[in-house]
């Protein structure tokens, strides 16, 4: 075999190479599992001199929608294998453990309420009690705790992570210090101590159950007091997603989706 044969064949193989790496390094389109909480009961506010609490479902499908909570972040992922050094992700992330709930109290009565005496309590399906953090403190440990698992170069940028800590601390939280002044509505976040520290994990324990329920009691109603009970369902719908061609396992927290994932839920009736 002639010397030009030979390097014509060893620069054919080369190209072969390099197209089909080209080839496997295109993102490719896949489906998934896209699980959802939605109230069982459509939510609504009743005319009158009453108060009213309300509960919005927030998972990682739909975190996108309640800005208090969710941060559209840019940062540089370092020492990676799968995606190599020094790539730049951008992800809409959660500053609180998920699922969540948006709480709104409508005080339509001429008095101040206050949660000081209201007993709050969260269950799922599988009768797992859920405890409720109600300090910036704790949920900051947290968001750093589960950052340095999930991205720690988020965690290791100073700036990056000192921005995010104060952010978490603009976040009204549900707790025995909220006062609703007459003929307002308050709007925060009943954040749970869950123990799904990563996607994985968040993705096994949002398998393994159908509902939550939240339960307030004692909530003031005038010279009187009300409970209030919802109901979550887990609605599981199938959505396209394209994924990066290093991504063995489709997911929702690793691929895009190919349309609006969500649609709000609105509260109806009186404001």
């Amino acid at each position: 075999m002639s010397v030009r044969r030979c390097i014509g064949i060893f620069l054919l193989t080369l190209l072969s190479a390099g197209l089909s790496a080209c080839a496997s390094s295109k993102p490719y389109q896949a489906t998934v599992d896209m699980n959802m909480l939605r109230p069982h009961v459509p939510p609504s506010v009743p005319a009158g001199d009453t108060v009213t609490v309300v509960a919005f479902p927030i998972v990682q499908e739909n975190i996108g929608d309640y800005g208090d909570i969710a941060r559209h972040t840019r940062w540089r992922q370092m020492n990676t294998v799968a995606t190599g050094v020094n790539t730049v992700w951008t992800k809409t992330i959660s500053l609180v453990p998920l699922p969540a709930f948006q709480i709104h109290i409508i005080n339509q009565t001429g008095q101040p309420i206050s949660l000081a005496e209201t007993q709050i309590r969260v269950e799922d399906s599988a009768r797992r009690e859920y405890g409720l953090m109600v300090d910036y403190v704790a949920i900051k440990g947290r968001f750093i705790a589960d950052m340095l698992g999930m991205a720690p170069s988020i965690a290791n940028d100073r700036d990056l992570k000192e921005k995010l800590l104060r952010e978490i601390h603009q976040i009204p939280l549900v707790s025995p210090a909220v006062t609703v002044p007459p003929g307002q509505t308050w709007i925060g976040y009943l954040v749970l101590n869950t123990d799904a520290h990563n996607p994985e994990e968040y993705r096994a324990m949002m398998t393994s159950i159908d509902s939550f329920v939240v339960r307030f009691r004692n909530v003031p109603n005038g010279k009187a007091s009300k409970d209030f009970e919802f109901l979550l369902d887990k609605v599981v719908s199938k959505i396209q997603v394209t994924c990066p061609w290093d991504v063995k396992q489709p997911s929702l927290d690793a691929c895009e989706p190919m349309q609006p994932a969500t649609q709000k839920t609105e509260l109806r009736g009186a404001r």
